[in-house]
């Protein structure tokens, strides 16, 4: 079972990943500050994602795992996460960049909850 650090990791590490592939395939000279602003904003949206699924639904049982953490909410967080990427072009980069990171940890968090003995509900 992954346990709180775990989950952190993997959420900021993921929402890294994805901020920097967004950013190289962006048009545009941008510089060292854009650069780290995005990956942070990114990093500390993914941090926040990560943790969510326990915090709407926190771990203090075995079958904790309900709506927050089912198929369900996952295909939800898969979707967010593919509009956050596509569709937030006219939105602050910034805030853009922590949507996307707050989507991927949310993601990461079921993913790796997914590959446990209990894995996810349906739905609950």
């Amino acid at each position: 079972m992954s346990d709180k650090h775990t989950h952190k990791l993997i959420g900021v590490l993921s929402s890294l990943l994805i901020e920097g592939m967004k950013l190289s395939t962006e048009d545009g000279v941008k510089d060292g500050k854009e650069i780290f602003g995005r990956l942070a904003s990114s990093a500390a949206g993914g941090l926040l994602g990560s943790l969510a699924p326990d915090k709407f639904e926190p771990a203090d049982s075995p079958h904790h795992r309900s709506l927050c953490h089912s198929w369900i909410a996952l295909s939800g967080s898969v979707y967010v996460t593919k509009k956050t990427i596509t569709n937030m072009n006219n939105v602050n980069p910034y805030i853009a960049a922590f949507s996307r990171g707050a989507s991927v940890g949310y993601t990461s968090h079921l993913v790796l909850d997914a590959k446990t003995v209990k894995g996810l509900p349906v739905i609950k």
